[in-house]
């Protein structure tokens, strides 16, 4: 990785970052990159928010797409079936669907088709109050799909489609790169509509919606199928329905999940004050590393909230990249000022300020009926939140800069400070510091994380400069 300016980038690499956090990832869904090959023993924590639907969207993931030429699986294959490769076979496999005759006995009047069923059509007569009545029950033999084999192929297919509705809302509208054999126009998705529209098959969706699952021993007799297709079916259905009622063994889905991991793209060249989303995680999952059993949450395209969890009477939240939404402010109030408290002399920039901003919201208001914000929006990377039934406890705020370099770590801490002395709860406007010394205000805390900067001191006040391989410790 070098700078853009051509300049030898020092930085620790995020290969070297990757493998003490890894574990971690298995709640990354956003766009990025998958490093499956990369970690094969990597043990996912399972203490996870949404873990259905993590496991729904891995079961989708197993196995491999195969070309479009293939028609089987190579004998030397020593591989558990996947749904990717069983979905890449099928169009070729359907074309060999089972069916069976079944004798139905079905009324006619007027005519006679088939074999008649004349004790049926006796009582049929009966039962309209015409014994004359030109009505004939006849015995058919019609061809049907409604053997075993095809109810757990069917139940099957209707899992993939709930468990890919269910991935696709996870998803960054615009994609993800390891979600690519899923896109709408992939093979993969193709096959199974064309599956589920198949001409014999869909006759099965008749009261799809009161019709039982499959009993569990019918699911284990057509596991022993001659047929690959209904072998193989039964063998996904079996493992689906293992995740989907927590039957599964701890072992069982770490293995599933960490087949595949994904995390943020961390690009060829970035610039010294770029904050990168893996650098960024890097340092939540350290600080989550630092509690015990917290509950992580998907992080999604539109996740804020990292982790939730409870010690004690305490319910501990935390925000990635959060604005504060409608409960705290990080950036200054332009017009919180305590005029009565000016300072002697304050006229001569701060008073004239005052007096500026002042004016400024008064006159553009009464002028052109136009209101200026009250406040300019700011963001930490990170931020975590203690309450209890009386409301915010603690909180600290952390800075994150990807950096080797003083001046980029100075305007990190600078921002820090005033990210830690301008939070404030929204509805109330009340600050979370307290002078004299605002900074040392108990229960306020604030973290720089920076990769490697040579210092010449420590900050003041309760903050703490953290640098790779350093240890974050709870600070409540």
């Amino acid at each position: 990785m070098s700078e853009a300016d051509g300049r030898q980038d020092h930085r620790t690499p995020p290969s070297e970052l990757l493998p003490s956090i890894a574990h971690q990832f298995s709640v990354y869904l956003g766009k990025g990159l998958a490093f499956d090959s990369v970690f094969q023993d990597v043990s996912p924590d399972l203490n996870i928010n949404g873990l259905d639907d993590l496991l729904d969207l891995h079961f989708l993931l197993t196995g491999e797409a195969l070309s479009p030429d293939q028609t089987d699986r190579s004998i030397d294959d020593d591989v558990d079936v996947g749904v990717e490769d069983f979905l890449s076979l099928l169009p070729g496999r359907l074309r060999r669907l089972r069916t069976t005759t079944q004798r139905k006995t079905r009324m006619f009047r007027g005519e006679i088709r088939g074999r008649v069923d004349w004790q049926e059509t006796i009582q049929a007569r009966y039962r309209t109050g015409n014994v004359d009545d030109p009505l004939f029950a006849c015995q058919l033999a019609e061809e049907t799909v409604a053997i075993p084999e095809n109810l757990v192929l069917w139940e099957l297919l209707n899992d993939i489609e709930n468990a890919y509705d269910e991935a696709t809302s996870l998803i960054p509208d615009d994609g993800a790169d390891w979600f690519n054999d899923w896109g709408e126009d992939s093979r993969l998705v193709a096959s199974l509509e064309k599956a589920r529209s198949n001409v014999h098959l869909s006759e099965l969706n008749t009261e799809r919606e009161s019709r039982d699952p499959v009993p569990d021993r019918v699911v284990r007799d057509v596991l022993d199928s001659r047929s690959p297709l209904y072998a193989e079916a039964a063998e996904l259905l079996q493992r689906y329905r293992r995740l989907q009622n927590h039957d599964v063994d701890p072992g069982e889905a770490r293995e599933l999940l960490s087949r595949r991991l994904f995390a943020p793209e961390t690009g060829d060249s970035l610039a010294e004050d770029d904050a990168p989303t893996f650098f960024e995680l890097y340092w939540i999952f350290k600080l989550l590393g630092s509690y015990d059993a917290p509950r992580r949450n998907l992080i999604t395209q539109s996740t804020n909230c990292v982790a939730t969890w409870s010690v004690g009477k305490g319910t501990y939240e935390l925000y990635h990249d959060w604005t504060g939404g409608d409960e705290l402010d990080f950036g200054e109030s332009y017009f919180d000022r305590e005029r009565d408290q000016a300072l002697p002399g304050e006229d001569r920039y701060l008073g004239r300020t005052a007096e500026l901003l002042t004016t400024q919201e008064r006159e553009s208001s009464a002028v052109f009926g136009h209101r200026r914000p009250k406040s300019r929006s700011r963001r930490p990377d990170f931020t975590l939140l203690r309450r209890e039934e009386r409301g915010i406890t603690d909180i600290a705020l952390g800075e994150v800069k990807y950096t080797r370099k003083r001046s980029t770590a100075a305007n990190g801490l600078e921002k820090l400070y005033r990210y830690l002395i301008f939070a404030r709860e929204s509805s109330t406007g009340k600050y979370f510091t307290t002078g004299p010394d605002h900074f040392t205000t108990p229960n306020v805390h604030g973290f720089l994380c920076v990769d490697e900067v040579e210092q010449y001191g420590e900050p003041d006040g309760n903050i703490s400069i953290l640098q790779v391989g350093d240890e974050i410790q709870a600070p409540f």
